[in-house]
């Protein structure tokens, strides 16, 4: 990151605030903020103390500081907490903390505290920090707790407000919607995650040449770490949707416990769609997961998932998927009863699904419970490949395999050193050109 130009330094003791806990520090804070964008950039200085700020009442559109086409910001608030009572939605241009345009050489250090409402109120509370129209150069290390939004970047359903580049984020997160979310915006970026008590730990709609790397425990939403795309407009008309290039992402579960009332599959990594006929292409993804001894009857024993499904009986047909490599490891050993989940959900049932390209199944490592039932492990829905499946090191499947065969016939699945237990998991005569088992069992 380059080194900031020499800042003032404005300290929000000096226009009023108190840092006491008690008193609204909220008009004292945006009026440093103000003197800050007035002198074209510097250091906003939290000292040691408690700042309560409520939003609700500060004039719209309920920013705290907003900041534009400045060239060095740092925000600074060691020993310092940002604590705020507000519990409201976020709408599509108010309730942000910290609020950046156009702005470069970023750098803030804060603990935010909100209001704890999680699992079925994770949309409410504020937004920690927000980047529009091509920000550069950001660096956050920063403690949230109960708030809506850490990282927003972008917009969705919109290409108009992105371009926000040069990411290195390290957040501690508890009770967080979205630790990160990111639409066309976020590229060249690290994200280090470290999430307990969230709907979703990562999202990148549309991102570019991202490294995340994800712990997290307890997560309401589907999937802990999302790769998708955003939509140029309504996503259900939408005829563009941009996709994401250039992804790596790895998740590990450190022991989720909570129980959804949905009872739905929740899986540590995804890729999906956001529009229902938008033409995207993703291409370059390395999604890896991690989940060690899954408790007995939760949900969490899932892998990844890719999916073109966009609502209810609507699959988006327009998806391509290009260089795509899955590994992980899914441990089920203290499982009981039925397995719950698929360690890889590849596709949608009944539908042709997306169009897949070099698709990669890498060093999976599953430790099934023999003594309970293995009742879904592997499903290869889609039909649609553009090339050979590629099965690398796949070992210790008891559950079923199951295997959709290819538009394309001249497509195969292709197992590369993997256990006689995966092998012999397939259903046999899924594929009419599929290797016999029992050649396979030799490899």
């Amino acid at each position: 990151m380059p080194v900031l130009p020499l800042p003032p330094y404005i300290s929000v003791w000096d226009y009023g605030a108190k840092g006491d806990g008690v008193t609204n520090d909220t008009v004292a804070i945006q009026r440093a903020a103000s003197v800050l964008q007035t002198a074209g950039g510097g250091m906003l200085f939290f000292p040691s103390g408690t700042y309560k700020v409520s939003l609700a009442s500060a004039p719209f559109p309920n920013t705290l500081a907003a900041f534009s086409n400045l060239n060095g910001v740092r925000i600074v608030g060691d020993g310092a907490v940002i604590t705020t009572p507000d519990t409201f939605s976020y709408p599509s241009n108010g309730w942000v903390l910290f609020s950046f345009e156009g702005c470069s050489n970023v750098e803030i250090r804060a603990v935010v505290t909100g209001v704890r409402a999680w699992p079925t109120t994770y949309r409410q509370g504020i937004v920690f920090c927000r980047f529009l129209a091509g920000c550069k150069n950001v660096r956050i290390t920063a403690r949230l707790d109960g708030i809506g939004y850490g990282i927003w970047a972008g917009d969705f359903s919109t290409d108009a407000t992105g371009g926000s580049a040069g990411f290195d984020v390290t957040l501690d997160c508890y009770d967080v919607g979205y630790p990160v979310a990111l639409w066309e915006s976020g590229f060249n970026a690290r994200l280090l995650v470290n999430a307990e008590r969230v709907h979703r730990a990562v999202y990148i709609a549309g991102g570019r040449n991202v490294q995340a790397d994800v712990i997290v425990k307890d997560f309401d939403g589907a999937v802990a770490g999302l790769v998708t795309g955003n939509p140029v407009g309504d996503p259900a008309t939408a005829v563009i949707e941009r996709g994401s290039e250039a992804i790596k992402l790895n998740v590990t579960d450190r022991g989720s416990t909570y129980q959804p009332a949905d009872t739905a599959d929740r899986y540590l990594v995804g890729i999906a769609t956001q529009s229902a006929a938008g033409v995207m292409t993703h291409r370059d993804i390395d999604l890896s997961f991690r989940q060690t001894l899954t408790p007995a009857s939760t949900p969490y024993s899932c892998g990844a998932i890719i999916a073109n499904y966009y609502g209810p009986g609507v699959y988006n047909p327009n998806v391509a998927l290009e260089n795509v490599n899955i590994e992980g490891t899914i441990d089920r050993l203290l499982a009981t009863g039925v397995i719950p989940g698929y360690v890889l959900s590849i596709g949608d049932t009944g539908t042709v699904g997306a169009r897949l390209s070099n698709l990669r199944l890498q060093d999976i490592l599953v430790k099934d419970n023999a003594g309970a039932i293995p009742a879904r492990g592997i499903a290869v829905f889609s039909s649609g490949f553009g090339s050979d499946v590629v099965w690398d090191g796949v070992r210790g499947m008891l559950s079923p395999i199951l295997l959709a065969a290819p538009i394309d016939a001249t497509k195969k699945h292709i197992f590369r050193n993997c256990d006689t237990a995966t092998v012999a998991a397939v259903s046999p005569g899924v594929l009419a050109d599929f290797t016999d088992k029992v050649a396979m069992a030799a490899l």
